[in-house]
């Protein structure tokens, strides 16, 4: 029996060897890499998207949960032109609207001439939907928690027919966040509006919708020290109710807030200084949208902090359980990541492993991106700040960071905070950061929820401030093909600020890329030239030392820029060729590349064809573009490079002082191809090429002789696919030479050992009991 096995195993390892072969004049790929990533799911909706539209205004989807048996369930605002109204869809784990659901189809929920809307969303164990936003009632918002059964209909036994109100005196309200905490009971957070100002608020209903009155002896707590909001909640696993938002003072000027509460809803006292901490920094606003907690129980807050000249950048923050800023996790506890261009995050969740995974926009030219940032753990005995500093080349200096404003120092001069304030404190570390776009709108992120297996979903809107949709998005674990995933923020040197710009219209062989150059704020020359008489005023030839003094005061110029790409990381500019611009000393060929000349394969076991497939002229290493000079946003096209190949690009600048400056760095996959099968099948997402694909993956990928053979199938594959394209006759033959290929791969790929031992066993016995009944048959008939 061991014999026959062995024998069988030989057997199979030549028919792979020849099968290999015969595969590789039909289909071939370029190696790729394998990167555990978040990228779409292209099996969810429409390539990983799902857009909706209710009203005939603007939709904005806010909240996002997942059912047990894998629907999506999403919540936000639906405008019918006059007003807002709560809404609520439900869809498949395919991405369809679930039509069994009774909101499904635009229903809606509030006043006709009002501004309701849903901000949170939780599931009950039963099925239950929680719903926490604003009703507007005879004219007056007032925050709300509503109770949909199941299949979406009001609970009319939860409160007063489906709905609880918040009870906090005549005063506007609304609920920001909401959540189940771990006795059933129902925990929101929120704001007051007394018309002068706004007052964090957080209160507690028991599951029937009541108001608990062992929370605070109201059910609610107001906290009227506080000119603010509060955006989110999280419990802690003592019972403890937490809350983060923005706080204000002045009137105007906004900083990061937080706030513990006890289970009989007081302060806790132990927690940052008498219940709560505050911190405002006096250069950027800060702005808290939401907040969560680490399995170590760190206090986790997302938002963005708005600089003087009104750019927005995305904000993290950690906090400490005792309520005092994690001085390992940036500066005074705060990242902030400078992607060059406007952006926010509004949501976050955080990982067993204490990866943090935001999601919010990021503002282009052209219009808004969704984006999900990542901040991956620091490695073992690394702090934050050291993990993340090691993965970036530039960051921002700032000044010293400063401590937690005590309350105790705060006082309420007409309805606002009159306190000493602190300095910058934000520097720029890098991160993972996905973008996700549609054509010719704005797509935003407002709420994020990861699944146990690890994966993404996303809610926010896709439109603009007119006409908009519910936008829904699903991501993997793997950077898919055409998705780009940029690995860091952007860079700032002494003068500039340089950023690149997100890679789009990725193809097989190409992709649209460019950089963002910015001459950082507060530069001037002329200071440091109106102290060069004084230095020089010793020196032996004060005329000459002067005229040095001042050329050296001179900011560089931006003399060329570009993009560089490769497949190893961090690119960098190749420098001059023998073709140059005598002005610049730049290289004056557009996007150059440099392909891979080795082709010999190490092994000794295997057969040498890269003896026989010439593939120095295909296989692009890596390259460049010039895209002109001087400071501004541009546009890069990166051509002629390969399929299915993750490359790495980042946007550079060339100064006049000879130095070169990089942009952070984004990651990419180009499209996959296998150009004559899918002419001859149609699609690429057909059966038989899937498995031909596979086939290529698994058997000649993972060989030099196997890469040479497919990459050499590249030179004139394409050529080859556009005659068959334009031909029924050309495909239909194709199609019949590639059906024994894409057998041979079913067969290799897609069957256990068992059955492949049992067909090859089965092939020689069924031809002789052919040939043996065949026989016998002339034999009688004779």
């Amino acid at each position: 029996m061991d014999v026959t096995c062995r024998s069988i195993k030989r057997k199979i390892a030549m028919y792979k060897r020849l099968t290999a072969l015969l595969f590789s004049l039909f289909f071939s790929a370029a190696p790729c890499l394998a990167a555990e990533e978040v990228a779409l799911d292209i099996s969810f909706g429409n390539e990983g998207v799902v857009t909706t539209k209710l009203g005939s205004s603007v939709d904005e989807a806010t909240a996002i949960a997942v059912t047990d048996d894998g629907r999506i369930v999403v919540a936000g605002s639906s405008d019918n032109g006059l007003g807002s109204k709560m809404a609520v869809l439900r869809y498949l784990p395919d991405g369809t609207v679930d039509h069994e659901f009774s909101f499904s189809m635009g229903g809606s929920l509030g006043s006709v001439h009002a501004d309701d809307a849903v901000h949170a969303l939780a599931l009950e164990a039963d099925g239950s939907i929680l719903l926490g936003g604003t009703l507007t009632v005879d004219g007056v918002r007032q925050g709300a928690v509503v109770s949909l059964l199941p299949q979406g209909q009001l609970d009319v036994n939860f409160g007063t027919n489906g709905i609880s109100y918040i009870d906090a005196g005549a005063v506007e309200s609304e609920i920001r966040d909401l959540a189940i905490d771990k006795n059933g009971r129902i925990i929101v957070s929120g704001f007051v509006d007394d018309g002068t100002r706004e007052s964090p608020l957080v209160a507690r209903f028991n599951e029937s919708g009541d108001a608990d009155l062992l929370f605070n002896e109201t059910g609610v707590f107001v906290d009227d020290h506080i000119e603010g909001r509060a955006t989110g909640l999280a419990e802690a696993a003592d019972g403890s109710v937490i809350v983060g938002g923005y706080c204000v003072y002045d009137d105007s000027w906004k900083g990061l807030y937080l706030g513990q509460f006890l289970e009989n809803g007081e302060l806790d006292t132990g927690f940052g200084d008498n219940g709560r901490a505050v911190w405002f920094d006096d250069v950027e606003q800060i702005l808290v949208h939401d907040i969560a907690l680490s399995p170590d129980e760190k206090i986790i807050l997302a938002g963005q902090v708005e600089m003087a000249s009104g750019q927005t950048r995305i904000m993290l923050a950690r906090y400490g359980k005792d309520g005092k800023p994690d001085s390992g996790f940036g500066e005074n506890g705060i990242l902030v990541h400078d992607t060059g261009l406007d952006s926010g995050v509004q949501s976050l969740v955080v990982n067993p492993d204490t990866t943090i995974i935001a999601a919010g926009f990021q503002a282009l030219s052209t219009g808004k991106d969704m984006v999900i940032i990542r901040y991956l753990p620091p490695v073992a005995g690394e702090t934050m700040t050291e993990s993340l500093e090691q993965l970036t080349e530039t960051s921002v200096s700032g000044d010293e960071p400063v401590e937690t404003i005590s309350i105790s120092t705060l006082s309420i001069v007409e309805g606002s905070m009159n306190i000493p304030v602190g300095t910058p404190a934000a520097r720029n570390y890098e991160a993972d950061l996905i973008t996700t776009e549609l054509a010719g709108s704005d797509e935003v992120s407002n709420a994020i929820l990861m699944t146990e297996d690890g994966t993404i979903y996303t809610a926010g809107y896709s439109g603009d401030d007119e006409n908009s949709s519910f936008i829904v998005a699903r991501y993997s674990g793997l950077v898919g093909e055409g998705t780009s995933v940029d690995s860091g923020a952007a860079a700032v040197t002494e003068y500039y600020r340089i950023g690149t710009m997100p890679v789009t219209g990725v193809t097989r062989v190409s992709a649209m890329s460019g950089g963002n150059v910015v001459l950082k704020g507060g530069l001037d020359s002329t200071e440091c030239t109106e102290g060069c008489e004084e230095s020089c005023q010793d020196a032996e030839d004060v005329a000459a030392c002067v005229s040095e003094c001042e050329e050296s005061c001179q900011i560089p110029e931006v003399i060329g820029r570009g993009v560089v790409y490769s497949i190893e990381p961090n690119p960098e500019y190749e420098g001059t060729t023998e073709s140059t611009n005598d002005d610049t000393g730049i290289d004056s060929d557009v996007n150059t590349s440099t392909v891979d000349d080795t082709s010999d394969s190490d092994e000794t076991d295997s057969i040498d064809f890269g003896a026989f497939f010439d593939v120095s002229d295909y296989f692009v290493k890596k390259g460049q573009t010039e895209d002109g000079s001087g400071v501004g946003t541009y546009t890069s096209e990166i051509e002629g490079i390969n399929p299915q190949t993750i490359y790495y690009v980042r946007a550079y600048g060339l100064l006049s002082d000879g130095s070169i400056i990089y942009g952070n760095q984004y990651r990419f996959r180009t499209e996959d191809s296998c150009f004559i099968a899918t002419a001859a099948f149609g699609s690429i997402d057909m059966f038989a090429v899937k498995a031909l694909r596979d086939f290529r993956d698994h058997y000649l990928i993972p060989y030099e002789w196997g890469q040479s053979i497919v990459n050499t199938y590249y030179l004139v594959s394409p050529t080859i696919a556009d005659l068959i394209e334009q031909s029924f006759f050309l495909r239909l033959l194709i199609i019949l030479l590639l059906t024994p290929a894409v057998a041979g791969a079913v067969f290799l790929l897609y069957t256990t050992v068992l059955m492949k031992c049992a067909l090859i066993v089965a092939a020689p016995l069924t031809w002789c009991f052919i040939a043996f009944h065949k026989k016998k048959y002339w034999i009688v008939h004779a």
